[in-house]
């Protein structure tokens, strides 16, 4: 199954060989990032109006939708974990919970928006890239 985003606040779960699955459909603003879980049916998606939706791939129903203060521009699902990790022009970065919806990290330290995030395997070192032309470092 591929996941795609799109500009019209849609995105399609997509079978490989090109059929189209389902439509998930929360945001108001464009799709800019999305990613599926590899331990558990799900999916999210994260979208130019700050929501970050958590949606069940089986049901196509969304199971949780979860905020920053602005954009979405990057998550990335940690590896063997229901834990998601989610970078914004808020400036922040966070770590969430997908089964919860709880926020369980929160770094900060950017003064411009973050573009783009990269997690070490273990899920532990985040680091970020951001408009403010910095890349930061972060570590639990």
């Amino acid at each position: 199954v591929i996941l795609t985003g799109s500009m019209d606040g849609t995105a399609k779960l997509v079978h490989m060989n090109g059929n189209i699955l389902g439509s998930l459909e929360n945001a108001s603003e464009s799709v800019e990032t999305v990613g599926l879980c590899d331990v558990l049916p799900l999916a999210a998606t994260g979208s130019v109006d700050g929501s970050l939706s958590i949606w069940d791939v089986n049901t196509q129903r969304l199971r949780t939708t979860l905020k920053h203060d602005d954009s979405v521009n990057r998550l990335k699902w940690h590896q063997n974990s229901p834990l998601l990790t989610s970078a914004s022009m808020d400036c922040t970065v966070r770590t969430w919970d997908s089964r919860t919806g709880e926020c369980v990290r929160v770094w900060k330290g950017h003064q411009e928006g973050i573009m783009d995030l990269a997690l070490s395997i273990d899920g532990k070192t985040v680091v970020t890239a951001s408009d403010d032309g910095c890349c930061l470092v972060f570590a639990q």
